[in-house]
């Protein structure tokens, strides 16, 4: 199409929209204006005609920056209040191993590009980083399509299954016996070559059973009174506030933990080399181990009942959190849990409660 093209369009009351190229269109109802966009959903507004010629029109909408990069920032942009800061450093984490091809127009990054890039984390064994990234970019992909910024066919549609092979995995390990739970007390104790921070949370983790994304980022700023810690709703998986009532012992612990935060896999690290003979499961001992070790003892020994362990761990099962009682209620019963707990760790092994007041 040309500008004596354009100028020959007659308006009409029924509005027409033109493709001129893959993200430019023209739409003529009373006026003749360039658009970024898609015949079905356009964008911005780039000029009118004549004011702006069909070239001028065409050379914004060339060089509009519909990089990887610059999707991902509106996609922030467009989402910030409905994307949790937790989900959001998520994000960040995996668009990092994107990088190499942020440069790159969301509508020219191909399968294989892909592939190559995100062979490093495949290499590593790095295979939910390789999942999620896969998932981002065909996220990204949809977006730009859905905000009328390209109109092309999304290359990543196809199932990463039929583009990468996994290892098949169970999850974790865990332990149901008293003997492997002194075990996993005496290599706590024990173990050599822990900087504080790592070490005193994997102290913490073992009475609290916090997830890993918690236990990493505790501070005494989650005390909110003497003996209560508070999750707001974006730091939880659940996506809702949770309240942990605890001990003075481990509340003044708390109070003392080291500011610099820790990775969340620092804990898991550390945790690598405990293999005790009666491990149930065939994959590694993790900081979510706790959590089915609080579960499991609480349960067969502290005979608490479901819904209090599920309090106690801010549980959800499918979309629904498994039981709702009042604020005070949840930090009395999660208290009590938590209190049991404690008790029953340090009859196992007294030199447990030295090592949890070396903290502070």
């Amino acid at each position: 199409m040309t500008n004596k093209d354009i100028k020959n369009i007659v308006i009409s009351t029924k509005e027409q929209r033109i493709k001129l190229s893959n993200n430019l269109i023209l739409r003529v109802i009373k006026y003749k204006d360039f658009y970024l966009g898609t015949t079905g959903k356009i964008t911005k507004k780039l000029g009118r005609f004549p004011d702006m010629s069909l070239d001028e029109a065409l050379y914004i909408a060339n060089n509009y920056d519909l990089s990887l990069a610059n999707i991902y920032f509106k996609y922030l942009q467009t989402y910030s209040t409905t994307l949790s800061k937790k989900t959001i450093s998520i994000k960040n984490n995996l668009f990092s191993y994107l990088k190499s091809i942020s440069h790159i127009p969301i509508d020219k990054i191909t399968r294989s590009n892909l592939i190559k890039t995100l062979s490093t984390p495949y290499s590593q064994g790095k295979y939910e980083i390789v999942k999620r990234s896969y998932n981002l970019i065909k996220t990204l992909h949809d977006y730009a399509n859905i905000q009328g910024l390209i109109d092309s066919p999304n290359p990543f549609t196809i199932p990463i299954s039929k583009i990468y092979s996994f290892p098949k995995t169970i999850g974790y390990s865990w332990i149901d016996d008293i003997d492997s739970l002194k075990a996993l007390i005496d290599y706590i104790i024990t173990k050599p070559n822990l900087s504080i921070e790592v070490h005193s949370r994997l102290v913490l983790n073992l009475f609290l059973g916090l997830r890993a994304i918690n236990i990493s980022s505790l501070t005494s700023n989650h005390l909110i009174s003497k003996n209560t810690l508070y999750f707001k709703a974006n730091e939880m998986k659940t996506n809702k506030d949770f309240y942990l009532g605890i001990t003075p012992l481990l509340a003044k612990a708390v109070s003392n933990l080291p500011i610099k935060t820790i990775s969340t896999e620092s804990i898991n690290k550390a945790l690598k080399d405990f293999k005790p003979k009666n491990i149930k499961g065939s994959f590694r001992f993790t900081n979510h181990s706790f959590r089915k070790v609080l579960a499991t003892f609480c349960r067969n020994y502290g005979k608490f009942s479901v819904d209090y362990i599920d309090a106690t761990l801010s549980h959800k099962v499918g979309s629904v959190i498994t039981r709702t009682y009042m604020k005070s209620n949840d930090i009395n019963i999660t208290r009590e849990v938590i209190s049991w707990y404690q008790d029953f760790l340090f009859s196992l092994d007294s030199r447990l409660k030295d090592l949890l007041v070396k903290i502070y």
